[in-house]
């Protein structure tokens, strides 16, 4: 079976209103791309949690966040129309102060489509989620499980019901599948796993 779990995806019904909370992202798909955002402090450590609320010439609304109160921005979300729901958010999800996620709403209707995450904070995204056909719940992903800059890993729900129906995983990375992972009944299983290329295949024979 494949190392990387997509039992049932989850919601990605995350409302991007900033009076909840914020949410946007990079409008790329390439995993091994840096997140790209600096978080240099802006405050005073030690001051009280705080919004930072700028106005762009252009009509955009920035809005940056310190939860903890600590001068480092914890989110960092951008509503390019200025009409109450953020389209990209850079958020710091450890405390580390490093924004290592990003989220994107692309069609403004204030629930994320996309997400690009820097997991092992090493300056590049190494898993990437997708809302296909913008339902609210995740269908495709691609992962980086080993950090070496390219996508291994990929999921998707076919029949968007919430939970995979096929997993590839290409662990030596030589473009061609290693593991074919199936729910045969679309049962919300997993159950068959097909061997693509014979070189991953433990059952061959040699």
């Amino acid at each position: 079976m494949s190392e990387f779990d997509t039992t049932d995806y989850g919601d990605t019904e995350t409302d991007t209103g900033h009076e909840d909370g914020a949410s946007g992202l990079h409008d790329a798909h390439d995993p091994a791309q840096d997140t790209g955002y600096d978080n240099s402090g802006y405050g005073e450590e030690g001051d009280p949690a705080e919004v930072i609320v700028e106005h762009g010439v252009d009509g955009s609304t920035t809005y940056v966040i310190d939860n903890d109160g600590d001068g480092h921005a914890d989110v960092v979300a951008n509503d390019a129309d200025s009409d109450g729901y953020i389209d990209r958010a850079y958020v710091d999800t450890d405390g580390d102060h490093d924004l290592d996620t990003v989220l994107v709403d692309r069609d403004d209707d204030g629930v994320v489509d996309l997400q690009l995450a820097d997991t092992n904070n090493d300056g590049r995204v190494d898993y990437v989620a997708e809302d296909r056909n913008e339902d609210g719940k995740i269908d495709a992903i691609a992962a980086d499980t080993d950090y070496d800059g390219r996508a291994d890993t990929f999921a998707q729900d076919a029949n968007y019901d919430g939970r995979p129906d096929v997993v590839v995983v290409d662990k030596d990375e030589d473009h061609v599948p290693d593991e074919v992972v199936t729910d045969s009944d679309h049962d919300g299983t997993l159950d068959t796993v097909h061997y693509e290329d014979k070189d991953a295949n433990p059952y061959a024979a040699t």
